[in-house]
Order: structure tokens, then sequence, then C-alpha cells
């Protein structure tokens, strides 16, 4: 596979963050690069790409009174399961959708402006092997 190099500035913690870590697990910065780069735009083809698919939300927020169902209701055409667990301060809620791409991204959106942290993980749509 052919390369491109090019440069790109990331804060002085993340780069040393970046650095420990390749050091412990015994791989090159650009290794550690590309992955990571791989991994997020795996993640986000739903905004370049209509399509069906299947997957996680794992959102995290600060425990509040303010309740979800409002976007489970909402989006209840691909919500196919949603729970959440109290951590401490934290509230952890796992979203599980299937269907099309351009709803999940509107969920996903709307999500991402409420929570801490708000990840979407593929799951394969056909039998693996």
């Amino acid at each position: 596979m052919s390369k491109r190099r090019f440069g790109v500035s990331i804060p002085e913690e993340l780069a040393h963050d970046l650095d420990r870590l390749a050091e412990i697990i015994g791989c090159d910065r650009s290794k550690l690069v590309t992955e990571a780069v791989r991994e997020y735009v795996h993640e986000h083809v739903h905004y370049t790409q209509k399509h069906r698919c299947l997957g996680v939300l794992i959102c995290v927020r600060m425990t509040s009174s303010e309740s979800r169902r409002d976007v489970v209701d909402k989006y209840h055409s691909v919500v196919k399961s949603y729970s959440h667990i109290h951590v401490g301060r934290l509230c952890i809620e796992i979203y599980v959708v299937e269907g099309d791409s351009n709803e999940i991204v509107k969920l996903h959106s709307e999500l991402s402006r409420k929570m801490i942290l708000t990840r979407y993980v593929s799951l394969p749509t056909k039998p693996l092997g």
C-alpha cells in the first residue's frame, strides 16, 4: 500500500500521550495515527454515504433528572433498544440502532450536543466468516 506524508499539528500533551502509548505497545506513531484515523473514518461513514446500518450509540453525561425518553420516542424508527445506568455522577446511555443512516446521523448529532461523550460503534450487517 502506498503512503502519503503530511504534517499535522496536535496539542503538546496529546503528542506526549501518543508517544507514551506507542512505546508501551511497541509500535510507531504513524501506525497509531493511521489506526486512529481509520477508526474515526469508519465510525463517521454515516455522514458521507446513505445506507442501512446497525450499531450501538454509547453516550455519557453528567447525571441529571433530564429524561432522554423524548429522544427515544422521536427516533423510534431506528432505536431498537435503550438503556441507561448511573455510575457515580455519570449517566451512561446505550442505544441499539438499526435503520436509515440519515436518521442515525440525526440522532447521533442531537445526542452529541448534550453529552460529554458520544461514540457510535458499527456492527456487522452480514454474517462474519
